[in-house]
């Protein structure tokens, strides 16, 4: 939305600003999609969920030739993109 029409961006604004109950909490949309996308990352490990948050962070991903995953916890992934370092590779299976 960042690169939409004027008009479409304070639609979208409006949108994300309106009140809605999240939780049992009043909260604006904005920050409702926020933390589903946290607990969705956390708890799930939905990769397409730490991606939205990096990017919402202001914060460049790796591309996947950078990153040799070796592990199966995709949150120890998103730990290494954002520390822009290898993965730890202490999981590897002997062969």
């Amino acid at each position: 939305m960042m690169t939409a029409d004027g008009p479409s961006q304070r639609l979208a604004n409006a949108i994300l600003d309106e009140e809605i109950e999240y939780e049992g909490e009043m909260m604006t949309v904005r920050e409702a999609i926020i933390r589903e996308q946290v607990r969705k990352a956390l708890e799930e490990g939905d990769l397409r969920s730490c991606q939205f948050l990096i990017e919402l962070a202001g914060r460049n991903e790796l591309s996947n030739a950078q990153i040799k995953t070796a592990v199966s916890n995709p949150l120890e992934q998103l730990q290494a993109m954002m520390q822009q370092s290898h993965v730890d590779d202490r999981r590897k299976k002997a062969t």
